[in-house]
């Protein structure tokens, strides 16, 4: 994912210097990690319809989104198990709903019960997706969180559980572009 390059809210900003955050994440992440970011960061999870236009522009193809945004719009809760598209002046984003239970849960409740929140909406044919994104802030800014995280092991044990779940898989969100269709 890259993002605006100073975790920029983008309400905020005229379009010409939201396109020039985008573009210097865009550089930093070419340099020093070698790939071309697809997606965005949408920092503080603020969003207005009118960014498809100027992200479209600036070659990012997705974001994720809380799930509240798709809710209020009257998506209803079991049909958030994959991406939307939207649409500003002929411009085509697409929309990842981040789901607000693995927000609460990672990383804060036992790897166990996340792995149970993911295996209520499973599928025979494997075919829906629950959204995890979140900045990393609970990954040990946040009081407490570092030794909760790394120290008391929640982190390893975490990904332990998820290496231990052959009916769980995890993916990213261009795999989920070039696999499937919108929602």
């Amino acid at each position: 994912l890259g993002g605006g390059f100073f975790e920029p809210i983008l309400s905020m900003l005229p379009e010409e210097d939201v396109l020039g955050q985008i573009a210097m994440m865009n550089d930093f992440t070419r340099k020093h990690f070698g790939v071309e970011p697809a997606g965005l960061w949408m920092t503080e999870r603020v969003w207005e319809p009118h960014f498809v236009r100027f992200l479209a522009k600036s070659g990012l193809k997705y974001t994720g989104l809380d799930d509240f945004h798709f809710r209020a719009a009257g998506v209803r809760d079991e049909e958030l198990t994959g991406y939307f598209l939207t649409e500003d002046q002929g411009e085509i984003f697409r929309l990842f709903p981040g789901r607000e239970e693995l927000r609460y849960s990672i990383p804060f409740k036992d790897p166990q019960e996340t792995l149970n929140i993911l295996r209520r909406y499973a599928t025979e044919s494997g075919d829906r997706v629950l959204v995890y994104a979140d900045d990393g802030e609970k990954f040990g800014s946040w009081p407490r969180t570092y030794k909760h995280v790394y120290e008391d092991g929640w982190l390893e044990n975490f990904l332990r559980a998820l290496e231990g779940a052959p009916d769980i898989h995890t993916t990213t969100f261009s795999e989920m572009l070039s696999r499937t269709g919108p929602s």
